[in-house]
């Protein structure tokens, strides 16, 4: 029994010392719930989530993606970027909400914060 009480007080010394990560776990699980009931506002939580921890890889790519794929040498670099661009506009697709929140949160990340490494 006491592991259990020294777990929990571990627990809840994690969610006070990581409160930005435990506020996005609860919008992600928060999200992924509504998106069986509301699927709008579902997808708009993950991808404002999803762009708050993603922001700077996306635009970084956003930005040199010319140079990225110009440095593909070999076929199948070239193929396996076709598929997962294919991929992620059949995921445009099928849950453009997902899309719209991270686009709405890098947008207002880089406004405010600008570049941040």
């Amino acid at each position: 029994m006491p592991e259990t009480n020294n777990s929990k007080e571990d627990l809840f010394t994690y969610f006070k010392n990581h409160t930005r990560e435990t506020i996005s776990y609860v919008l992600l699980i928060l999200g992924l719930l509504l998106l069986f009931f509301e699927p709008v506002y579902g997808g708009l939580l993950i991808g404002i989530v999803a762009g708050i921890f993603f922001g700077n890889e996306i635009v970084s790519f956003i930005k040199n993606w010319k140079t990225t794929i110009n440095s593909q040498s070999q076929y199948s670099e070239v193929a396996r970027n076709l598929i997962l661009a294919g991929l992620a506009l059949a995921f445009f697709i099928s849950a453009p909400a997902i899309f719209l929140g991270a686009a709405i949160s890098i947008g207002i990340k880089e406004l405010f914060l600008g570049q941040e490494k």
